[in-house]
């Protein structure tokens, strides 16, 4: 996967995340909780825990680098989309209101 493949996703990702802002700001909360912690506390970490054991003995490297820029862009995405939709003045108070409701 090149680099352009992964700045294409992201802004994919982006223009996604922006419509489901807009359409349903509830959804668009839980959907940015869920595949940002998913990313974060078990992609990450396990495909971190791999490429050490394969270094610890000395094999080449199994995981790509672009799997790490693909996990960073998932992670990322979200909060570009949430800062676009406050710069453009969408109201994010909205999206923490859900669960009061």
């Amino acid at each position: 996967m090149t680099n352009r493949r992964i700045a294409t996703l992201f802004f994919v990702w982006v223009v996604i995340y922006l419509l489901v802002m807009i359409g349903n700001p509830c959804l668009a909360r839980l959907l940015i909780g869920t595949i940002t912690s998913f990313c974060l506390l078990l992609l990450l970490p396990a495909s971190l825990i791999v490429d050490l054991i394969v270094r610890f003995y000395e094999q080449p490297r199994k995981i790509p680098l672009q799997y790490y820029f693909l996990i960073l862009t998932a992670i990322s995405a979200p909060f570009v989309a949430m800062g676009l939709f406050h710069v453009f003045g969408g109201n994010l108070s909205q999206m923490m209101a859900c669960a009061d409701s």
